[in-house]
């Protein structure tokens, strides 16, 4: 067995004195700001991203809480442990996390494949888990939709990260985003160009793979469900399936806006996580 490996991307580098590693291994990166006191809340981000996917949304987080964001294994600056993954892989790396940090509960905001992971995680211990935030969540594919998740899949397997990264950008944002915010787009790009090809293969592997839907009706924790009007991979139908499965959900659909809502959207989803956190807490 190989030993674990790390990868910081680009834009890490200029971050690396704001985070800290977990003692225990795979070793992950994280970084923890807030008030001590009050309540955590953990920031899980998308397939071949990084904890620096937030900075544009924690612009318009506070309200008291303590967020918490970790670069998954294999992805910014964390190890990699060993390829394949599962996803009981990752709900161990966030009790782990959260077991190190003393962190006895916490409010999920999960992102894409982070959404996936975050409904896991409630599953797993609804006791330390105190509410869901679902965005851009996967799940209910169509037959023609789980097709084109396994074409992509071996399109990642098959093309350098920085080549999907470039062609990804317009299914990501939307065009006026990318002609009037080229900065935050290529500071996205650049994270995802960073990751290593076999992890980033590997996590995509799960999100391919999973479905959550047939146990989301056990989830019993508040959840707030929101995604883009014109996300393309996480459909609204999908998120409409979700909210109709976990009951007493609320579910919002951003008009104009694709599959990076948190950075593109970040004022306005901001408030909707601050105003449903504050309703919960």
């Amino acid at each position: 067995m190989q030993e674990p490996r790390t990868r910081r991307s680009v834009a890490m580098q200029g971050l690396a004195p704001a985070r800290a590693f977990t003692t225990s291994s795979p070793r992950l990166a994280y970084f923890l700001s807030g008030p001590p006191e009050g309540d955590c809340v953990v920031l899980l981000h998308g397939v071949g991203s990084s904890a620096e996917t937030w900075n544009e949304l924690r612009v318009h987080l506070g309200g008291g809480f303590r967020y918490l964001a970790a670069d998954y294994r294999g992805h910014g600056a964390s190890e990699w442990g060993e390829p394949p993954y599962k996803i009981a892989d990752f709900v161990a790396d966030h009790f782990r996390l959260l077991d190190e940090l003393r962190i006895k509960t916490a409010h999920l905001v999960g992102f894409s494949i982070g959404a996936i992971f975050a409904q896991a995680i409630a599953l797993a211990d609804p006791r330390r888990t105190l509410s869901l935030v679902l965005l851009n969540s996967i799940c209910g594919r169509t037959e023609e939709e789980r097709r084109r998740a396994l074409a992509r899949l071996e399109l990642i397997r098959t093309t350098p990260p920085a080549e999907v990264a470039r062609a990804s950008i317009p299914r990501w944002f939307t065009k006026s985003f990318i002609e009037g915010r080229p900065d935050l787009v290529d500071a996205e790009r650049a994270i995802v160009a960073a990751i290593a090809p076999e992890p980033y293969a590997a996590t995509y592997e799960v999100l391919a793979t999973s479905e959550v839907l047939s146990d989301a009706h056990r989830i019993s924790v508040p959840t707030l469900i929101i995604t883009g009007e014109s996300d393309e991979g996480s459909t609204p139908e999908m998120s409409r399936k979700l909210h109709r499965e976990i009951a007493g959900s609320r579910l919002i659909i951003r008009p104009g806006v694709k599959h990076y809502m948190h950075i593109e959207d970040s004022n306005n989803l901001g408030a909707l996580i601050i105003d449903f956190l504050r309703h919960v807490a």
